[in-house]
């Protein structure tokens, strides 16, 4: 099982990132960085369009790091999402709920930084046949959050042990 990262000259290394998902709706995102990558590339075996939440649900086509998706599965498997990993991501919220995406590593809620600061007003949620509050972002998930105020959401990866 050794690990061996092979370097392009000029391209940065590319991960595989699992991602578990259920049978039926799940909440998901694009852990990697990537910029308008159609859903049938990142996410082949759903079987409904990705749906955003901006005030409403629109379905959309085309996935971006950032936002979370309403997907839908007709099994449960584990997907690869394969592409360079994200080390942090700045993340646009609306006033009031939004679904937020993931980095490629886990993110403890505790350490979700914003701007302004101190906008969150509500737990994050997760959706896995049901809600409960989530305690850390992990990748390739969506979670819903409500904030007071228009802001950014700052994911990071912890620093290096």
């Amino acid at each position: 099982s050794d690990f061996k990262v092979y370097y392009v000259r000029g391209a940065l290394p590319t991960v595989n990132t699992e991602v578990t998902v259920k049978k039926n709706w799940n909440l998901v995102s694009v852990p990697i960085n990537i910029v308008d990558k159609p859903k049938v590339e990142v996410f082949p075996t759903s079987v409904s369009p990705a749906f955003v939440y901006i005030n409403k649900y629109k379905p959309i086509e085309i996935l971006n790091p950032g936002e979370g998706y309403w997907l839908k599965f007709s099994e449960a498997e584990t997907l690869l999402i394969s592409g360079v990993p994200l080390k942090s991501l700045d993340i646009q919220v609306r006033k009031g709920w939004n679904i937020i995406g993931s980095i490629n590593t886990p993110v403890s809620v505790a350490s979700i930084t914003t701007n302004p600061p101190d906008i969150i007003s509500s737990n994050f949620y997760q959706y896995e046949f049901s809600y409960s509050i989530a305690d850390t972002i992990q990748p390739g998930k969506g979670y819903w959050v409500k904030v007071s105020n228009a802001g950014v959401l700052i994911l990071s990866t912890t620093k290096d042990k």
